[in-house]
Formats: structure tokens, C-alpha cells, sequence
């Protein structure tokens, strides 16, 4: 896809219909989403320098995390929501 896809609940079959979402044949279909964490900051860590922290209101779970486009590694500590 070169764009976002956005779905409503307008998307979604009615009346005993159902919507089926198919990738063409040989593809293989991925729905992702995300949210651009900013204002990143030293954790002040003295035992790991290095280590930045971000305020993320909003989410309480996460399964991954993207570093400049590339597979990064969620804390994990005090205070740490990781489940």
C-alpha cells in the first residue's frame, strides 16, 4: 500500500453480511499500528548510561518497539508495564 488504511466501523459487514480482507494471491496480509513516541530523556541511570526513558499516555501494553526503522528493546524495570 503507499497509504494508511483507515477503518470505521461503516467497514465492518451488517445484516448477517460479513467484510473478508484478503491480500492478493502469494501476499500475505499485515494490519499494524502504531504511535510515534517523542520527547525522549536521559533516565539518569547510573547504572545504565545510555539509557533514555519517554512519557507514552495512552498505552498500557506493547509488543514492539521501532528504532529509526529498525527492531528496538523496551525496558524493562521498575516501573516497567511490559506484560
Amino acid at each position: 500500500m503507499e497509504s494508511t488504511a483507515a477503518f470505521e466501523a461503516e467497514d465492518s459487514g451488517t445484516n448477517g453480511y460479513r467484510v473478508i480482507y484478503r491480500a492478493k494471491e502469494g501476499g500475505r496480509p499485515v494490519f499494524t499500528s502504531g504511535k510515534e513516541v517523542t520527547g525522549w530523556k536521559d533516565a539518569q541511570d547510573g547504572q545504565r548510561p545510555g539509557l533514555m526513558k519517554a512519557e507514552v499516555p495512552d498505552v498500557e501494553n506493547t509488543r514492539q518497539l521501532y528504532v529509526d526503522g529498525g527492531d528496538g528493546r523496551p525496558g524493562q524495570g521498575p516501573g516497567s508495564r511490559r506484560h
